[in-house]
C-alpha cells in the first residue's frame, strides 16, 4: 500500500470554498492558507470546551464583492475535511475471509440474509475446506445474501480501516455457488454509506448463471456511483427450491437424490472484492459547527494579478456552543439513569444532536432534580463529570457532529506487566504492538527543540467527592443532602505536600461516589517526565501507510479523541525513555498551503486506559515475582502483556 498527500477542503452550507490563487484572481470567493482548529481539554479532569474554527476568505474588490458580503453570515453551516488516496493490495480480499476458512463452523458471517438460514460449514466447498451454507426458508421466495466487510455497528469508526470506493474506480467481485439443479444465480455489488447498513444502494448485476449441482464461479467488474462508500456483496438465489411441475412425470421417487429440504440448500464460496489499482479514498471530517463571528475589511496589498480584495475573518463554533445558549425547563426530574437524563435533555433542546454513551457509565443512577432554565450544554457536562466521564463534541464522515460520553478508563492500556530482565522482577512496562496504538517514529514527527516537561498540574494527593443522599421533607416532596467522600494518600502526601481536587456531582448514592473518588485519586498520584504537547508538521513527513493512517486518524474528529499512541525511538538524551506512550486529549490544528501542523495535547500512560483482570495474568507469576514497589491503585488502567513490551 502507498498513499498520496492529504487534501483538505472547506465548505460552507455544503458548497466547497476555492482555494488556489487562479480562483482569487478570476475573481471567485477563495479560502486563504491558515485555517485553524481548536479542540479537547487541557488536562485529565477538565470537560471539553466548545470546538473552535478560524479561517480567512478573500475576493476581488469588484462588483461582486457586495453579493459576496451579503451571503457570508453568521449561522452558516462550515465543515473542514481532509482526504487522501490510499492504494491498498489488488489482490487480496476487502472481505476479511473470503473462503470462509478462518470462520468457526456453525457461525454466520456479518451481513444480511433475506429468506435464509445461513453457517459456515465443511460439507461442500469450492476451494479449501469450508463454504457457507444458504438453506431457503421458503422455497416460493428468493434468497438474498449481503456479505459485508465487518459486522454493522453503530460506533461511526468501526469500518474506517476498511478501502471505500473512489467515484469510478473499478471493484472486483467474485464469488463461486453451487445449488440444486434449475437454480439462478445473480451477483451485485451493495454500497454502504456508514457501518450501520442504512441507506445501502444496490448495484447492478454483474454476472448470472444457472446451478445444475455443480459449483459456478461468478465475477465481475463494478463502477461505483459515488465515492465515500464501502463495498459489499449481494447474491441472489431465485429460485431456491424444486417445484412439481419441474420433476419428470414419469420419474419415481427413487430417481430424485435427496430430500426435498435437500432442495433448498445451496453453498458460497470464495467471496472476493478486491479494490482498483487506482487506489481508494478515505476522508476524515476535522470539524463542523456554525458560523459566529465575521470580520471584514479591504486590502490593498495583494498580489498584482488579484488588486485590491475584500478579506474576511471567519470564527465557527461547534454544536455544544449552540446547545450552551439553549436553556432547559422542565417538570422535576426523579432519580434516573445518566444515559436518559443526557437523552432527556438533548430532546429537550430540539437542535436534533444524538449522544453515543459508553456502556459502563450510561446506566449510573443520577438525583432527584428540579430543573429551570439551566443550558443544556452545561447539564450535560455537569452529568458526564459526575460519572467521571468526558462529553465530547465528536464528529465523523458518516455522522456528523454528536456527543460522545466517554468513559476514559476503556481505552486501549498502554502500560503492561512485565518481568523485566534485569532484575527478575515483575512491573510496569510500556506496551509494544498494542493492538489499536499508533506507532510514530518520534525521529519522524518531532520537531527540535522539543521540551520534556515534568509539573505538578496533574497532581492531587486528597480528593473530596459529593454525592447527593435523597430523602423528603415535611411535607414529603423530594429533597437531596450533600454528603462527602474524602480520600488521602498519606505517601503522596508526604512527597508533593497537599493538594486538593474537588468534585460536585449529581450521584445518587455512595457507592458511585467512591468508585468516582478512587478513580480519580489515582488518576491524579503521580507526576513524570513526558511530552505534554506534540507537534507535528506534516510538511516535513515521509509519508508511508501507517503514516498517512496516522495523519488522518489525529484529524478526524472521532478518531483523535483519547487517541492511544506510542512514539517510539525517542533520541537518547530524552528523561522518557526510549519509548513513549501517551493519550490525545485536545489540539490545536493549522493547515498552511494544504500541509497540515498538529500540535496536540497528551496525556500519560496510566492516568486512563482499561485494567487487567485476573485472568489475564501470567499464572506463573508468584507474588515474590512482583516489584514490591507496586501497590493495587498502581495496576488501573494496566493492561495484559499480550504481545511483548520494552522495560
Amino acid at each position: 500500500m502507498s498513499v498520496s498527500a492529504i487534501v483538505t477542503t472547506l465548505s460552507i452550507d455544503g458548497v466547497p470554498v476555492a482555494d488556489t490563487a487562479h480562483a482569487l484572481e478570476a475573481g471567485d470567493p477563495t479560502a486563504l492558507s491558515g485555517a485553524t482548529v481548536d479542540w479537547g481539554r487541557p488536562t485529565v479532569v477538565d470537560q471539553p470546551d466548545p470546538s473552535a474554527a478560524e479561517f480567512t476568505i478573500a475576493q476581488r474588490a469588484n462588483d461582486e464583492a457586495a453579493g459576496f458580503l451579503t451571503r457570508l453570515r453568521t449561522g452558516r453551516h462550515v465543515e473542514l475535511t481532509a482526504t487522501a488516496t490510499l492504494f491498498p493490495d489488488p489482490t487480496v480480499s476487502t472481505m476479511p475471509d473470503p473462503g470462509f476458512e478462518n470462520t468457526f463452523i456453525g457461525t454466520t458471517p456479518p451481513g444480511r440474509y433475506e429468506n435464509a438460514i445461513a453457517a459456515v460449514t465443511q460439507t461442500a466447498a469450492h476451494t479449501g475446506a469450508r463454504s457457507l451454507e444458504v438453506r431457503a426458508r421458503n422455497a416460493r421466495l428468493p434468497v438474498v445474501i449481503d456479505l459485508v466487510p465487518a459486522p454493522f455497528s453503530a460506533d461511526p469508526v468501526a469500518w474506517d480501516a476498511i478501502p471505500t470506493t473512489v467515484q469510478g474506480g473499478g471493484w472486483s467481485i467474485a464469488a463461486a455457488v453451487r445449488g440444486p439443479a434449475r437454480t439462478h444465480i445473480t451477483l451485485a455489488p451493495v454500497y454502504y454509506p456508514s457501518p450501520t447498513g442504512a441507506g445501502a444502494i444496490v448495484g447492478p448485476v454483474l454476472a448470472e448463471g444457472d446451478v445444475d449441482g455443480t459449483w459456478i464461479a461468478l465475477d465481475g467488474t463494478a463502477f461505483p456511483p459515488l465515492s465515500g462508500r464501502w463495498v459489499g456483496v449481494r447474491i441472489t438465489i431465485d429460485p431456491v427450491g424444486l417445484r412439481w411441475l419441474d420433476v419428470d412425470p414419469s420419474a419415481s421417487w427413487d430417481d430424485v437424490d435427496g430430500t426435498w429440504l435437500d432442495q433448498l440448500l445451496c453453498h458460497v464460496d470464495d467471496v472476493e472484492v478486491l479494490a482498483p489499482t487506482g487506489g481508494t479514498e478515505r476522508t476524515v471530517l476535522v470539524y463542523s459547527g456554525r458560523i459566529t463571528d465575521l470580520a471584514a475589511r479591504i486590502r490593498r496589498d495583494m498580489p498584482e494579478a488579484v488588486g485590491p480584495a475584500v478579506e474576511v475573518h471567519v470564527t465557527a463554533r461547534d454544536f455544544t456552543a449552540d446547545l450552551a445558549q439553549v436553556s432547559i425547563g422542565d417538570d422535576p426530574w426523579p432519580v434516573q439513569a445518566m444515559a436518559a437524563r443526557v437523552n432527556r435533555i438533548l430532546s429537550l433542546a430540539g437542535t436534533g444532536v444524538t449522544a453515543r454513551i459508553d456502556p459502563t457509565v450510561a446506566p449510573t443512577l443520577v438525583t432527584w432534580r428540579d430543573v429551570d432554565a439551566q443550558p443544556a450544554a452545561d447539564l450535560i457536562a455537569e452529568l458526564a463529570s459526575s460519572v467521571d466521564a468526558v462529553a465530547w463534541s465528536a464528529v465523523h464522515q458518516t455522522t456528523g457532529p454528536y456527543y460522545w460520553i466517554e468513559d476514559p478508563d476503556l481505552r486501549i492500556p498502554l502500560l503492561v506487566l512485565r518481568r523485566n530482565p534485569a532484575t527478575g522482577l515483575v512491573g510496569l512496562a510500556v506496551g509494544a504492538d498494542m493492538p489499536g496504538v499508533t506507532r510514530l517514529r518520534a525521529g519522524l514527527i518531532l520537531e527540535e527543540p522539543f521540551t520534556p516537561t515534568q509539573d505538578v498540574s496533574d497532581v492531587a494527593t486528597r480528593v473530596d467527592v459529593v454525592w447527593l443522599e435523597q430523602g423528603v421533607d415535611d411535607q414529603g416532596k423530594p429533597e437531596t443532602t450533600e454528603r462527602h467522600i474524602k480520600l488521602v494518600d498519606p505517601g503522596l502526601e508526604e512527597h508533593y505536600g497537599q493538594r486538593n481536587h474537588y468534585r460536585g456531582t449529581q450521584l445518587q448514592s455512595y457507592a458511585d461516589g467512591y468508585a468516582v473518588a478512587t478513580r480519580l485519586l489515582k488518576r491524579l498520584d503521580q507526576s513524570g517526565w513526558r511530552i505534554k504537547d506534540l507537534t507535528w508538521d506534516t510538511r516535513h513527513t515521509i509519508w508511508d501507510p501507517d503514516t498517512v493512517a496516522a495523519a488522518l486518524d489525529l484529524l478526524d474528529g472521532t478518531h483523535r479523541i483519547g487517541m492511544p499512541i506510542l512514539l517510539t525511538d525517542m533520541p537518547s538524551w530524552t528523561p522518557v525513555g526510549p519509548h513513549l506512550g501517551a493519550y490525545v486529549e485536545g489540539g490545536s490544528y493549522a493547515c498552511e498551503q494544504g500541509h497540515w501542523r498538529l500540535q496536540t495535547t497528551l496525556s500519560r500512560a496510566g492516568s486512563t486506559g482499561r485494567s487487567l483482570h485476573w485472568e489475564d495474568a501470567d499464572p506463573t507469576w508468584a507474588w515474590d515475582d512482583l516489584d514490591p514497589d507496586l501497590a493495587w491503585d498502581d495496576l488501573m488502567a494496566v493492561g495484559p502483556d499480550t504481545t511483548g513490551g520494552t522495560p
